[in-house]
């Protein structure tokens, strides 16, 4: 499949959100691979959950981007914007640790 950000318009924009989201955590210390994951099947609470770039969230947010870390996987969702105008504002809504992880799907290389 090829790379997308939700709600984004065009592969520009795509990039700069999927950039910043990045950015931020490398700012902060983590050390953020550069591949693009398209889907995460992971162990949860003894349930196996499956996770993909676009799904709802848990707490109703969209998945903008799946990053793996120095630490683990973080799920991005797309918070709501205080500005139209702004930049599409991510938040880190959870932490994967890589042990929970069962398979990983990456999407098609640009």
């Amino acid at each position: 499949m090829k790379f997308f950000v939700p709600f984004t318009i065009g592969s520009l924009q795509a990039e700069q959100v999927y950039g910043r989201s990045k950015k931020r955590l490398e700012d902060i210390g983590f050390q953020v691979s550069d591949v693009r994951i398209q889907q995460l099947a992971f162990q949860h609470e003894g349930e196996l959950i499956n996770h993909r770039v676009g799904d709802v969230t848990p707490n109703g947010e969209i998945t903008a981007a799946l990053l793996h870390s120095d630490v683990g996987y973080f799920v991005c969702t797309l918070a709501v914007a205080n500005e139209s105008t702004g930049p599409m504002p991510i938040r880190y809504t959870q932490l994967i640790m890589d042990s929970s992880i069962m398979a990983v799907s990456y999407f098609d290389a640009l």
